[in-house]
């Protein structure tokens, strides 16, 4: 199907964590998978991407509070912003 008209490419887009400069680039393979897929199975795969995000956030605030853990929130809770906005995109198309 090629590259969906929108889709944030991950070599370009960096999550910003807490308005620092630097960021986490978003996975290759998820990207380049969401791109490949037709809208409604892109909207599944990102649904339980987040959904396995949602369930690594809290084991990881589960485990407390330490600067290292709230660090591993700040890069998760980017990675959810990302899904977040490519799902916008998606429900957008036309």
């Amino acid at each position: 199907m090629g590259i969906h008209r929108g889709i944030i490419p991950a070599a370009t887009h960096k999550y910003q964590k807490g308005g620092g400069g630097a960021g986490v680039p978003m996975t290759r393979a998820l990207e380049e998978t969401i791109s490949s897929l037709r809208p409604n199975d892109a909207l599944r795969v990102l649904d339980a991407v987040d959904g396995t995000l949602d369930a690594l956030r809290q084991d990881a605030l589960d485990l407390g509070q330490t600067p290292e853990i709230r660090e591993l929130v700040q890069r998760i809770d980017a990675y959810k912003g990302h899904l977040s906005r490519q799902r916008d995109v998606l429900l957008a198309a036309p």
